[in-house]
């Protein structure tokens, strides 16, 4: 029997999981916050991110007690020395993020080879 083990890169994988570890690395929020925050996640592949995420460790769902009675969600054990990363790769977004060329699509490839 062989063991598989995941490496950390691959709990970083797939669309909105980065997104959504910045956003949570800036603290705990509500799952409307997020969704908010994220434009064009579905209600859907938000829950299976997070949960995945939970699954993993980086993620963790707190229960705040009445009279707030609501459930945040916060970067988990597992992500404590990660925060600082993602921080970091947020504001490298924010500042450098502009000025890269945008990414070119089928169209555009097909289209500069026609010239």
């Amino acid at each position: 029997m062989t063991l598989r083990v995941v490496s950390p890169i691959e709990c970083l994988e797939g669309r909105w999981t980065l997104q959504l570890l910045i956003r949570l690395a800036q603290g705990a929020q509500r799952f409307s916050d997020l969704r908010k925050a994220l434009p064009g996640v579905s209600a859907n592949l938000l829950t299976v991110r997070l949960r995945a995420l939970e699954d993993r460790g980086l993620v963790q769902r707190i229960y705040l007690p009445p009279p707030a009675a609501r459930t945040v969600y916060g970067l988990g054990p597992n992500s404590a020395r990660l925060q600082a990363a993602l921080l970091t790769l947020d504001d490298w977004s924010r500042t450098e993020g502009p000025s890269l060329p945008k990414a070119r699509t089928r169209q555009t490839m097909e289209t500069d080879r026609a010239s």
